[in-house]
């Protein structure tokens, strides 16, 4: 089954679905220290080959049409207050949860569920998970979008806190459900 929906994505001209091989990580201490990575061997056990004597799996090139994810950090710097922290192995999977958060003022945990969606650099083609419905899609067809949909669009994980007038806060740590990620605030 997934090496069929591998070939259907190549056929339809779109990123093949994630094939694994990559993970997120996002921290934070309870003194306000930060942390976001992102990881990836490139797909499952990378190349397949171990660096000689340190048991380390090298990863290949990403390979033609692959989006690269990216990590963020938000910070009220003159307050000195952590906003936010994501990390994720596609731009949609840092972005839309971001968004959702910090302009929406959605919870974490529903901005991390959210659909998401993206456009295609190389058509223009505006690219949705499937789990939009066809509803949405249909809405983004009837406004003369081409639309392509995908399993989907990346996976990352996220922290947020939300800050109070009475300079205490409220900090949420969200893995992406799509799997393949870490989020936890430090305490103690």
């Amino acid at each position: 089954e997934r090496l069929a929906r591998l070939i259907a994505a190549e056929r339809a001209g779109g990123p093949a679905p994630s094939q694994g091989g990559d993970a997120t990580l996002v921290a934070l201490s309870n003194d306000g220290m930060a942390v976001a990575c992102g990881l990836t061997l490139n797909g499952p056990f990378g190349t397949g080959q171990r660096l000689p004597g340190s048991g380390v799996f090298l990863a290949p090139g990403p390979g033609p049409g692959a989006l690269l994810g990216g990590v963020a950090m938000l910070v009220n710097q003159p307050k000195a207050q952590f906003l936010y922290a994501g990390a994720a192995d596609d731009p949609a999977a840092l972005l839309v949860p971001m968004t959702e958060v910090l302009l929406r003022e959605t919870t974490l945990a529903a901005a991390m569920e959210a659909v998401r969606g993206g456009v295609d650099a190389a058509d223009g083609a505006v690219m949705v998970e499937a789990s939009a419905g066809p509803a949405a899609i249909d809405r983004l067809t009837g406004e003369g979008y081409a639309v392509r949909t995908v399993p989907s669009l990346g996976r990352g994980s996220a922290i947020f806190c939300l800050w109070d007038r009475a300079a205490s806060s409220f900090c949420s740590a969200v893995a992406d459900p799509r799997g393949a990620g870490l989020a936890f605030i430090v305490e103690g």
